[in-house]
């Protein structure tokens, strides 16, 4: 087979996010010094990436169907891909894409557990190849699982999950809205980070699954805010959802309320505190984020459930 013919998907990026105006002037297609990020067009793509998400994550759960593919080993896989996508040093969508790629093909598919990894990693190669200027090779792709898997593996998961997927990309995964959400609030970078935290440990999380990537990303968004809010104010009493999702943000995401989202917000904070501490037996989120490189954000202490209102 020739690589013309291994080639599924062009290099593509998604283009949601965009650097806007602060949350009191709501105005997405405020001028931006870069390009890219084509703010005269971001306010439609986020309108349909949540229009889009209802009718593609309308059911995404899959657990009780595949015989023996467990919580656990997804958290396991999820957790390997975080060091594979940075020792690739590719960009956040590709994580992001793969995750939504794998969850996506084992609702359609059932896997058994030896080849749970070849999924996982063939999801990487196919976001790749959509996302980065320079994706990896399929060999590279070998040596990254200690060559479990042939070069042959690789090439033939990658067919049978683009045709699984009807080659369905360019996707609203919780990334891209979640930075639809920071540009709008006009976020420094240190918040920025911690809401990444919780958006890779979002990740690992399979009950989430349940909700709306949009849900998801707001509710990181919350706590990424309400973490930098603690690290830098003493806070005795309760914290108000509603001073970090205010009716500004409400209307940017077409409807978002503070108490649909509470309940994520609350799944999502226990989690991560569990995901984050020096017991965890998965330490990739929480090693990341423990670099100056990210402002140590997984450093911080974490507010408790108790404490919002």
């Amino acid at each position: 087979m020739t690589e013309n013919m291994r080639t599924f998907l062009s290099n593509q990026t998604n283009v949601l996010s965009a650097v806007t105006s602060k949350p009191q002037q709501i105005n997405a297609a405020a001028p931006s010094a870069n390009p890219t990020t084509v703010p005269e067009y971001s306010s439609e793509i986020a309108d349909y990436f949540l229009d889009m998400e209802r009718v593609l994550y309308a059911e995404r759960t899959y657990m009780e169907y595949q015989p023996e593919v467990t919580d656990k080993m997804r958290k396991i896989l999820v957790d390997w891909l975080g060091d594979v996508i940075g020792e690739f040093k590719h960009h956040p969508e590709t994580y992001f894409l793969a995750i939504d790629i794998i969850d996506r093909f084992l609702c359609k598919k059932h896997i058994p557990r030896s080849k749970l990894q070849l999924v996982g990693i063939t999801a990487v190669l196919i976001a790749a190849k959509h996302e980065e200027v320079w994706p990896p090779t399929v060999n590279d792709c070998v040596v990254v699982t200690a060559n479990t898997y042939t070069n042959s593996d690789v090439i033939d998961m990658e067919r049978e999950i683009a045709t699984t997927l009807h080659f369905q990309f360019t996707v609203p995964t919780i990334y891209p809205l979640a930075c639809r959400f920071m540009d709008i609030a006009f976020l420094p970078s240190v918040s920025r980070d911690a809401v990444s935290l919780f958006l890779e440990s979002s990740a690992h999380c399979y009950p989430l699954l349940h909700y709306l990537p949009s849900r998801i990303a707001a509710a990181a968004f919350v706590l990424g805010n309400i973490l930098i809010f603690v690290a830098n104010n003493r806070v005795e009493g309760g914290i108000s959802l509603k001073q970090f999702w205010n009716y500004d943000m409400t209307l940017t995401s077409r409807g978002i309320t503070v108490d649909e989202l509470r309940p994520i917000i609350v799944e999502l904070l226990q989690f991560t505190q569990k995901l984050c501490s020096s017991s965890s037996k998965l330490q990739a989120v929480r090693r990341k984020y423990l670099s100056h490189k990210y402002h140590s954000v997984a450093s911080i202490k974490f507010p408790s459930v108790s404490q919002l209102c």
